[in-house]
């Protein structure tokens, strides 16, 4: 008899779900990979992006990734970055990691994974500005490291 694998959810995951409980970023898209500007649905778009590592520990089944989060911004009617913007988003990100560890929460993660209770979310750099688009979007990025364990999940 097989056992099916669980669906676990990834650190980008956990990532998205929680850059989604930031009331500042409502109007922003949030996701994995960066969309084609013109399907953007307002002027702000963040990307939970690569894993830069993290060290799991040994007999401990909390993950600890960290993980680069992009803010990316246009401007309306303008071929010119919109840089403000861009760093207005990476602040409320880094602003938010200051009361992340203060409520423990359960994060739903949408296609049937297993929720994660996030105990805390810790910035690792502050937001940094990004040049050479070649696209006049502007880009900030910052690093967090989450810290969560999947609800429900049995080691085997």
């Amino acid at each position: 008899m097989t056992t099916p694998i669980q669906r676990r959810p990834s650190a980008q995951q956990v990532t998205i779900a929680w850059l989604k409980t930031i009331p500042e970023l409502n109007a922003a898209d949030v996701a994995s990979t960066l969309a084609l500007i013109k399907d953007w649905s307002g002027q702000d778009f963040i990307v939970a992006g690569v894993g830069l590592g993290g060290i799991p520990r040994q007999g401990m089944a909390t993950r600890f990734p960290v993980i680069q989060v992009d803010c990316f911004a246009k401007a309306p009617n303008s071929s010119r970055p919109a840089w403000n913007r861009a760093s207005m988003s990476a602040e409320a990100i880094l602003d938010a990691t200051y009361g992340a560890g203060q409520s423990n929460t359960n994060l739903e993660i949408p296609g049937g994974f297993m929720a994660a209770y996030l105990s805390s979310v810790e910035a690792m750099s502050f937001p940094r500005r990004v040049e050479n688009d070649q696209a006049a979007i502007a880009r900030y990025t910052l690093d967090v490291q989450m810290t969560y364990i999947p609800v429900g999940l049995v080691i085997v």
